[in-house]
């Protein structure tokens, strides 16, 4: 009866956009879907997590990747960027999708129908 849906949201028209707006950073903060959000670029990959360390609260904005992993600036703790887990706790993350008419991000909801 219940069905997991993922509604999904452009943040971006096209990749050009996305790089142009970048720039030269790692990270930037967006807000989306009503959530505070961090992009994270990753060497030619792209991760959109919540900005929130699930350890203590605390904004991820000044978290760096190292690997496959996201570290968070205040207690070193690492979450998979694939996963979000780490340290038993989890850090929510969001699908991203390219396609020709923009950049998405994919919410996942309940549904009834």
């Amino acid at each position: 009866m219940f069905n997991m849906k993922t509604k999904w949201v452009r943040f971006f028209s096209s990749e050009e956009e996305l790089l142009e707006t970048l720039g030269k950073r790692n990270s930037l903060c967006l807000e989306l879907n009503g959530k505070n959000l961090i992009l994270l670029r990753n060497e030619d990959q792209f991760h959109l997590i919540k900005d929130k360390c699930p350890h203590q609260g605390l904004s991820m904005k000044e978290a760096k990747c190292e690997g496959n992993y996201v570290v968070c600036p205040f207690h070193q703790y690492r979450f998979s960027l694939e996963t979000g887990r780490g340290h038993g706790l989890y850090l929510d993350h969001y699908p991203i999708e390219f396609r020709e008419d923009g950049v998405f991000a994919g919410f996942e909801y309940f549904s009834i129908f």
